[in-house]
């Protein structure tokens, strides 16, 4: 897939900015910014500025689980009346990693408002790699981020066919669901801008904008 090439580009350049992506469509249909967004934007500003992880002296256990995309679609329609953000990401894509920790941050926002998941999509389809493999990697990983209030799922479809789901062609991906269930948007590279995909500059605002709207 496209994005191991560039994952593997941004590594041999010291990791010093993120990768291109080859264009692919934007599902944002828009969203609503009617009401105040200063609540909102209390709750996630500063998530926009942390780039680690949440520090504490607690060590809770991060729960991983192998699901499928009907099992994602069933936990994105378990959180009804809430914004919802999935970060599609794989240990193989360095840009995915590094902005990993703002979809940690943003989890310890208000959970009544808004729910994170990420979707990893380490498996490729070898037959002698299902996904149950990949467990131990990505647990480890997700460990070191403090995620346990991330709803952290591995997928059970390939990463193809989970781009080809939500017409992506590359990862990292950010998948913003409103209150109501409606996917508005579905962030690449590839449409958000020269300095490609950040939650800094991408999807907070995003959020913060549906939090106002609900």
């Amino acid at each position: 897939m496209q994005f191991r090439h560039i994952a593997s580009v941004t590594l041999l350049t010291g990791l010093s900015m993120l990768s291109a992506c080859t264009p692919s469509p934007d599902t944002s249909s828009g969203t609503s910014t009617g009401k105040s967004t200063e609540t909102a934007n209390a709750d996630v500003s500063a998530a926009a500025a942390v780039t680690n992880p949440p520090q504490s002296n607690r060590s809770h256990e991060v729960e991983l689980t192998v699901a499928d995309l009907a099992k994602l679609s069933e936990i994105v329609k378990s959180h009804a009346g809430k914004v919802v953000v999935v970060d599609v990401w794989s240990t193989s894509c360095a840009p995915c990693m590094r902005e990993f920790p703002h979809l940690v941050t943003l989890s310890h926002t208000d959970s009544d408002k808004l729910a994170c998941i990420s979707l990893n999509v380490d498996y490729i389809g070898l037959k002698s790699k299902p996904p149950e493999s990949y467990l131990g990697k990505v647990q480890e990983f997700l460990q070191q981020q403090q995620a346990d209030q991330v709803t952290n799922l591995l997928s059970a479809a390939t990463d193809e066919a989970v781009l080809s789901e939500f017409q992506l062609v590359s990862i990292p991906a950010i998948l913003i669901y409103s209150a109501d269930g409606t996917l508005k948007h579905a962030l690449t590279d590839a449409n958000t801008g020269d300095d490609g995909l950040s939650y800094e500059g991408d999807v907070i605002p995003l959020v913060t904008a549906l939090l106002a709207a609900q």
